[in-house]
């Protein structure tokens, strides 16, 4: 409810130019979240699937177990240089780990 107040007293007064750029803006927050949402849980799956521990991948990555977690967990944003070594090493593509394809290669 307060979410919705707060936007009628904002969109009051904005050019409908404003008002595209802003939404706009939020569509694209919600992409972006989206697709990260989706990695984290790819990235998870793929380790699952592959039958290693947090430890055993942040090993094979060259990263941190406690950062590899929170990469899963959603707590932090995994870098590109990790995805790429990601993907290589479960031998899918960057889109299907970034959530933009179903295919895994």
């Amino acid at each position: 409810m307060k979410s919705q107040l707060w936007r009628d007293a904002y969109v009051r007064g904005k050019s409908s130019k404003e008002l595209d750029c802003v939404f706009a803006e939020e569509e694209k927050n919600f992409v972006i979240v989206t697709l990260v949402m989706v990695m984290n849980l790819r990235i998870r799956d793929l380790r699952e699937d592959a039958d290693l521990t947090q430890k055993q991948i942040s090993e094979i990555i060259l990263c941190d177990q406690s950062l590899y977690s929170k990469y899963e967990r959603g707590e932090r944003v995994l870098p590109f240089d990790l995805a790429v070594k990601l993907a290589d090493y479960y031998q899918v593509s960057l889109d299907y780990l970034f959530g933009r394809s179903n295919k895994r290669k």
